[in-house]
């Protein structure tokens, strides 16, 4: 019974652990998908010189996803990617970088953590938070968190 339900927790860790995973991937997709497009907005500039809107100073991401969108192949020869990937195609005719936006900002995040180096009148305000929207505060201890961080990039190099 108590091998069961060790069993049954680990499970229960796992299925939490991926959760958590799979909200955390729209981040980081986004975060490696505007890395891409600042190294495109350089190609883009160069080689568009008469399209003003690329040429502002700040265009807006969803207007570089176009641009990339629409100048893949240049894109891709001046960047140096891989010849044979095709740029995806996102059902709706949504751009990538805007389906990306709407997961981040509409995770379904229904808990809140926090490190526990956390400043006091951040943890107030923290707490305040969670309560405001009945959701439960999670502190995170983080030298675990520092512990894994290392784990994690040691499995990276």
């Amino acid at each position: 019974a108590a091998a069961l339900a060790e069993e049954n927790l680990k499970a229960k860790s796992r299925e939490r652990e991926s959760y958590f995973k799979l909200r955390l991937a729209s981040v980081q997709q986004r975060f490696y998908l505007e890395n891409f497009f600042r190294e495109a907005l350089v190609v883009l500039r160069k080689e568009l010189p008469d399209d003003k809107r690329i040429q502002v100073e700040f265009p807006k991401m969803t207007l570089i996803n176009y641009r990339v969108q629409t100048h893949w192949s240049l894109v891709q020869s001046k960047l140096a990617v891989d010849p044979t990937l095709q740029w995806p195609t996102i059902s709706g005719g949504s751009v990538l970088y805007g389906h990306l936006s709407e997961t981040v900002h509409n995770t379904g995040m229904w808990q809140l953590f926090v490190g526990s180096k956390t400043p006091k009148d951040l943890l107030d305000l923290w707490k305040g938070l969670a309560k405001r929207y009945d959701v439960p505060m999670e502190i995170v201890d983080e030298e675990n968190a520092a512990a894994g961080e290392f784990e994690v990039n040691q499995y990276s190099q």
